[in-house]
């Protein structure tokens, strides 16, 4: 059989991740124990475990195509089509994906035959097909047929590479015959010696006073999930009395940043062993270098990165983090979040302590409201809740606004949950 991957997601936003998935096998008249079977496989195939019962408007774009692709994983399809799959993504989250999709065609346990993709990205052609075959239009026509033997992992800084990308170019524009390339190759990433660009950071270590915060942040919630009608009666009759209320536990902002979007900057820093410049590699990026602090800022926090003068260079467990499979991915990124990120183990430590494992996501957001503004408090809500389902720490059901701690089926390298 065959299935396609949607240029435009194409998920049903009524329905959860793991209902969107068993689309296809629903149709096809599968039982709903092997519906289930089935789609957990997938969805565990792609890096979405977490986000089962999650719906699309709570996922980042990267997030809704993987879900495209379990989708069509799922039939265990001999040849899978794939529409321009990444042409919708921010170019980091895009390059992540690519590289997920290789690992899953590179794997022994694939169903999968063959992959067609549809692309007008030339460096994409090379860096993911054995065969590219060049279309023109006007009328629909075979422009050429050009085998790529270039060995996998492919590295688009060799000179083999760019001469592939350059012959396809020049094929595709009609420039020269088939099978010629420039004698000089372009480079197409170039680390120039660009410093000093504005937003420089050190990685986020862990600290008593984070550690202390953390727990501030869980018995507070712990204690008006146990006690919110006599702490609410207790307000009461402190403002009565003219008493001052005790002021909010502060909270390290997280930055705005998906895992995707983090894990698709260390694929591109990964090609720069010295590191690279953030000016330079917002150029590369054609990105603007603020849209680029939110990742820099997430990955310092995390110890994924450091940047020091403008210079952004990954840390062993950023290359830790880059060179684990899916299932060992999270629980890198689990270990570091629970480290450096104190809203996510304030979340994950209440939800441990609490007697059933579960706490109404309205507690989070209302202690978060109480620093700062709603807009702002729902964003931190949405960034955590992203995190910890990406490291498979806690589960939310938006439904019914109920957090769940995730069953802890691996350790986290020493980490106390």
């Amino acid at each position: 059989g065959v299935a396609i991957v949607f240029q435009t997601f194409a998920l049903m936003p009524w329905l959860t991740v793991q209902d969107n998935v068993e689309l296809g096998l629903r149709a096809r008249g599968v039982s709903k124990e092997k519906r289930t079977e089935l789609a957990l496989a997938a969805i565990d195939a792609i890096g979405l475990d977490g986000f089962e019962t999650a719906y699309p408007k709570e996922l980042s774009g990267g997030m809704r195509q993987r879900v495209g692709i379990a989708r069509a994983l799922v039939l265990r399809p001999d040849a899978l089509f794939m529409d321009e799959p990444f042409s919708a993504l921010d170019v980091l989250t895009a390059e992540n994906l690519r590289q997920e999709v290789l690992k899953l065609w590179s794997s022994e346990e694939r169903d999968i035959k063959s992959v067609v993709i549809v692309t007008h990205n030339i460096e994409e052609a090379v860096q993911m097909a054995d065969r590219v075959v060049v279309l023109g239009s006007h009328p629909g026509h075979l422009i050429a047929d050009v085998q790529v033997d270039l060995p996998r992992p492919r590295d688009k800084h060799s000179a083999e590479f760019e001469a592939m990308v350059d012959n396809l170019y020049a094929i595709l524009t009609g420039s020269m015959p088939e099978g010629e390339s420039e004698p000089d190759n372009t480079d197409t990433t170039v680390a120039g010696d660009l410093s000093g660009a504005d937003g420089d950071s050190q990685p986020v270590e862990q600290t008593d006073a984070e550690e202390t915060e953390a727990a501030a942040i869980a018995d507070m919630l712990i204690q008006k999930h146990h006690d919110a009608e006599a702490e609410a009666k207790q307000n009461e009759e402190q403002a009565d009395a003219g008493e001052p209320k005790p002021e909010p536990v502060a909270v390290h902002l997280l930055p705005n940043a998906t895992p995707g979007g983090m894990a698709g900057l260390l694929d591109v820093i990964s090609e720069e062993p010295d590191g690279i410049d953030l000016a330079d590699l917002a150029a590369d990026l054609s990105f603007e270098i603020d849209d680029l602090f939110p990742l820099v800022d997430a990955g310092t926090m995390l110890n994924l990165l450091t940047a020091e003068n403008g210079h952004i260079t990954i840390t062993p467990a950023g290359q830790e983090w880059h060179n684990a499979d899916i299932l060992h991915s999270k629980q890198v990124f689990a270990r570091l979040a629970i480290e450096h990120a104190p809203l996510v183990h304030a979340i994950d430590q209440a939800l441990s302590r609490n007697r059933n494992g579960k706490l109404r996501g309205e507690l989070i957001l209302d202690l978060l409201r109480s620093k700062h503004t709603d807009a702002l408090a729902r964003q931190q809500f949405d960034i955590a809740i992203s995190w910890g389902r990406y490291g498979e720490l806690f589960d939310y059901d938006a439904d019914d606004d109920e957090l769940t701690r995730t069953v802890e089926t691996a350790p986290l390298n020493g980490v106390a949950r």
